[in-house]
């Protein structure tokens, strides 16, 4: 390739082509002038191989990958996959894992999520409780306000699972209560009379339940509440 000179004029369109991704080759073949001449020119410049050509082409291949890479974690995390890695090195208890699986049981029982994973983590964090999450008793999990509604920011609470199950049974105590009321109330007045000793032996039943049921301090399951109604009308 033939020598020449290249004007100062031009050094500057020469940085702009290399710091856009081209290579000192492909600048040299558009001046009619060697690789080498074009590389001096740059580095009198003060720029280095860092500061474009196979560089910057490797850069954008890289931010384009981060790019789908951060849809992806974006899509199930509500986040990208920085601050994703972020979470995950704030505890050896698997955070991603753990919001994963809720998410799934969530979705699989027909209830809405809405959390994204910083939010859902950040609940967690606050409460003092991450290192205590579990289903043993004094251990906490996120429960609904009322287990109505959505998993989301507003609508949940962290408390133990004893306190988790005492409230589930007691919503379900109170819906069989409304639904049942006139017959329990038969049930109890037919009872006031009757020898508890006797009808829970009988029953198979102890006493001490059978006084909380006659007193209305807890409200029969179905299936109990059809086995005294038919031992009280026999």
């Amino acid at each position: 390739m033939s020598y020449k000179k290249i004007s100062k004029d031009d050094h500057s369109g020469i940085i702009k082509m290399y710091q856009s991704g081209m290579t000192y080759q492909e600048i040299a073949v558009n001046y009619g002038v060697t690789r080498q001449y074009i590389q001096k020119i740059a580095s009198n410049l003060g720029i280095t191989r860092t500061d474009g050509g196979k560089n910057k082409k490797s850069n954008k291949k890289k931010a384009a990958a981060n790019l789908e890479r951060d849809k992806e974690y974006i899509s199930q995390y509500g986040c990208g996959y920085d601050e994703y890695k972020h979470i995950c090195r704030l505890s050896i208890n698997h955070p991603a894992q753990a919001f994963t699986t809720q998410k799934f049981n969530a979705l699989s029982r027909g209830i809405e999520w809405k959390f994204k994973f910083s939010d859902w983590w950040n609940l967690w964090e606050e409460s003092g409780h991450w290192e205590n999450r579990g289903r043993k008793r004094g251990q906490y999990v996120m429960a609904r306000l009322g287990d109505t509604g959505a998993y989301e920011v507003d609508n949940v609470e962290i408390i133990t699972c004893t306190q988790n199950i005492k409230d589930v049974r007691y919503r379900e105590s109170a819906a069989r209560a409304k639904k049942g009321g006139d017959h329990l109330e038969q049930i109890r007045m037919a009872m006031k009379d009757r020898n508890l000793a006797e009808m829970g032996r009988i029953m198979k039943i102890t006493r001490s339940y059978l006084q909380l049921v006659r007193s209305g301090k807890t409200v029969p399951t179905d299936e109990m509440t059809k086995r005294l109604s038919d031992y009280l009308t026999q």
